[in-house]
């Protein structure tokens, strides 16, 4: 825990000027569930240091997405600094796929005020494993929120109606 806690403060520390917490918190949980945030990761039943499957902190799929843009710069792929890097970065074609649930682009995404949904984008759009342990991905979120200074609202005792909302012909 401890190392994912050094780790998360470090992506924190990077990415803190470009993207929202919440969206880096939304990153970072589903980071967790993937990789345990470890930059050196390859995604179970894969094998290590092939070109299929799942690779490093965000599980780059495939591999080379991440690891010819090091690559070609000299950095140490397994060095999760330089994956924090790439992701202010133009990220190549096919990494972020719009969904028709979430089309938000990545930029917008980076932007996103919300826990739930950023994690929902991320791992509709990034991810892609359907909604493998979802409710796990949100807890990990907000624990990161929580930890890296956010202050999350209490959940209401009560349950009421909200209202609903549309955002580019999908409902909210």
């Amino acid at each position: 825990m401890a190392e994912m806690q050094d780790n998360a403060k470090e992506i924190y520390s990077i990415l803190k000027d470009e993207w929202t917490l919440e969206a880096i918190c939304g990153m970072l949980g589903n980071a967790q569930q993937e990789s345990g945030l470890n930059p050196a990761q390859t995604q179970q039943n894969y094998p290590i240091g092939g070109d299929s499957g799942g690779y490093g902190l965000y599980q780059w799929d495939p591999p080379h997405n991440y690891k010819d843009w090091a690559n070609a710069k000299g950095y140490d792929v397994t060095d999760g600094y330089w994956q924090v890097i790439a992701m202010n970065t133009p990220i190549p074609e096919g990494q972020y796929i719009h969904t028709d649930e979430h089309p938000q682009s990545f930029d917008e995404f980076k932007k996103v005020t919300d826990v739930e949904l950023a994690v929902n984008i991320f791992l509709k759009n990034w991810e892609r494993a359907g909604d493998a342990y979802l409710d796990k991905r949100i807890k990990y979120a907000k624990e990161w929120y929580d930890y890296l200074g956010g202050s999350l609202p209490p959940k209401p005792t009560k349950k009421r109606k909200m209202p609903l909302y549309f955002y580019r012909g999908l409902l909210y």
